[in-house]
């Protein structure tokens, strides 16, 4: 029996983002705690897959308590990036090329005598095919064609062009593009101006470890995309649970008590600490602790890390979707294994295994390649079939269009 064509992988996918995006599109609050709580995880991972070998718990302590050794600046300040692209992939202006500029940020510069990279104009045009039929091939040909633009050397600026095309495939297809608003990140919280449902780096990861490359292993991706799309199925009835008892808890406390404030202050900023709460809500570090361990006691918190000196809380979505954030918890054969808890500067070799090494700078991580010959033939033959794909997909839509439209009438 032949293997289906990357059309057909790609439709099982497809639904079930569908079912993702519309339980979010009909609960904008659902919406809001779901991509706060992924898109954390997801800037966690995709630093931990090309930069830093660190726990996602550990890097997250360096990110939120603000004091950060050398050695973990910048994986701390990449994951900060990484997160603030995510949430609103075209705030400012510019558009597309404004889109760019922000993740051209993540490739490093041409070596000497090297041509210099496209500019921001010319890669927008990698944008030209997101048109709302196949969000998920569109985003995949999209990253894929940037990635031979700027020769694979940035795994996660490739990452971040596939949320961008995925997100401006699906806000065209639900016709909602408009103006960015721009909204400082304030710790690890902050609205979301954005419509991706597919986290690239936690696909990876899903169920075993791939290597991420659009071109070369699209079907390998795919497969990772539609488990990791379950997983965020079952996520999504988490998190609705989680808004309904916050809800429930804030609507059954009065007078004088803060818990509907902390409360909410989750739904902004999903992982927290102690002073963080105190600061959040205008009260004493202790009122903040007492509050902590109310939302504890119904379920609507977890304790992260069980420090005397450095206690962190998680809604519970995110505490468990931090385990499966850590690349270092999967080993080769697809099995979870325990991460060391400070291993630092490994990352994946180019068989799937993880390679040793000291702290990697993103910009620096990937050296020029001997790809170039390949990598024309390889992506030739991934755009005709993405090409292939997308005209099915398109012949698809036709035929639904031209079956509805005598109703129309």
């Amino acid at each position: 029996m032949s293997e289906p064509e990357i059309f057909d992988l790609a439709l099982g996918a497809e639904v079930r983002a569908a079912r993702i995006e519309a339980a979010l599109d009909a609960d904008p609050r659902l919406g809001q705690q779901w991509r706060a709580e992924v898109g954390i995880a997801e800037a966690v991972c995709s630093v931990g897959l090309e930069d830093v070998r660190i726990s996602a718990p550990g890097l997250l302590q360096r990110i939120v308590r603000n004091r950060i050794g050398e050695l973990d600046t910048s994986a701390a300040e990449n994951a900060l990036a990484i997160l603030r692209f995510i949430r609103s992939p075209f705030s400012g202006q510019g558009g597309g090329a404004g889109c760019m500029e922000r993740v051209m940020r993540f490739c490093p510069s041409p070596g000497s005598g090297e041509a210099p990279w496209p500019g921001p104009e010319e890669l927008a045009g990698v944008f030209e095919h997101c048109r709302g039929r196949a969000p998920i091939l569109e985003a995949l040909r999209a990253s894929g064609t940037f990635g031979l633009m700027t020769e694979r050397r940035s795994p996660v600026a490739e990452r971040l062009v596939f949320m961008a095309a995925e997100h401006l495939s699906r806000s065209k297809s639900a016709q909602a593009v408009g103006p960015r608003r721009d909204d400082p990140l304030r710790g690890l919280g902050g609205r979301y101006d954005a419509s991706w449902i597919i986290p690239p780096a936690l696909s990876l990861i899903a169920d075993g470890f791939r290597i991420w490359s659009p071109v070369g292993h699209a079907r390998a991706l795919i497969e990772g995309i539609d488990r990791q799309l379950g997983r965020e199925i079952g996520r999504i009835g988490t998190v609705r649970r989680w808004v309904s008892e916050a809800d429930r808890v804030s609507q059954a406390r009065h007078g004088r008590s803060r818990i509907h404030d902390a409360v909410r202050a989750f739904t902004i900023e999903p992982l927290m600490s102690i002073p963080q709460l105190a600061e959040r809500i205008a009260v004493t570090e202790r009122g903040a602790l007492n509050l902590m361990l109310a939302m504890r006691e119904q379920g609507l918190v977890v304790e992260l890390t069980r420090r005397r000196s450095s206690r962190y809380w998680a809604t519970p979505a995110l505490a468990s979707m931090l385990v499966d954030a850590d690349p270092g918890a999967v080993d080769t054969g697809g099995r979870r294994r325990s991460a060391p808890a400070s291993r630092v500067g490994d990352r994946p070799d180019e068989r799937g295994g993880i390679k040793p090494g000291g702290p990697v700078d993103l910009k620096r991580a990937h050296p020029p390649r001997a790809l170039k010959a390949e990598a024309e033939e390889s992506m030739s033959r991934a755009m005709e079939s993405f090409d292939r794909a997308l005209d099915e997909a398109d012949a698809i839509l036709s035929r639904i269009h031209m079956k509805t439209k005598p109703q129309d009438r």
